[in-house]
C-alpha cells in the first residue's frame, strides 16, 4: 500500500489513510469526525487538545462502523442527526425520505 500524503497527517499509523478512489462520507458522532464508508479511514485530522471528548480517545480508524452493517451504519447516522438537530419537524416538507 502506498502512504498517501494528502490525507490527515496527525496519524502514526499511516496504513489506515484512505486509499479508495472514490470517497463515501460518513459521520461519526461518537468522534465527531468524517470517515471513508468504504474503508472507514478518518477523512479529517483530530484537534490539537489532548483532552477532547471527541478525539482523545479515537482509534486509527473507525473500528465502531466497521463492525456495522450498512443499515446499521444509516440508523446511526440518523441517530446522530437527532442527537446534534433534535428530532425532525412534524411538517411534511421536513421528513426522512
Amino acid at each position: 500500500m502506498i502512504k498517501n500524503d494528502s490525507q490527515p497527517s496527525d496519524s502514526s499509523h499511516w496504513w489506515a489513510v484512505c486509499q479508495c478512489k472514490q470517497k463515501t462520507v460518513g459521520y461519526c458522532g461518537t468522534h465527531d469526525a468524517t470517515y471513508c464508508l468504504q474503508c472507514f479511514a478518518w477523512l479529517e485530522s483530530k484537534c490539537s487538545d489532548e483532552h477532547c471528548k471527541y478525539c482523545s480517545e479515537r482509534p486509527p480508524y473507525n473500528t465502531h462502523a466497521a463492525a456495522l452493517t450498512d443499515e446499521q451504519l444509516e440508523l446511526n447516522f440518523l441517530s446522530d442527526l437527532e442527537d446534534f438537530f433534535g428530532p425532525p419537524l412534524a411538517d411534511e416538507r421536513y421528513k426522512f425520505v
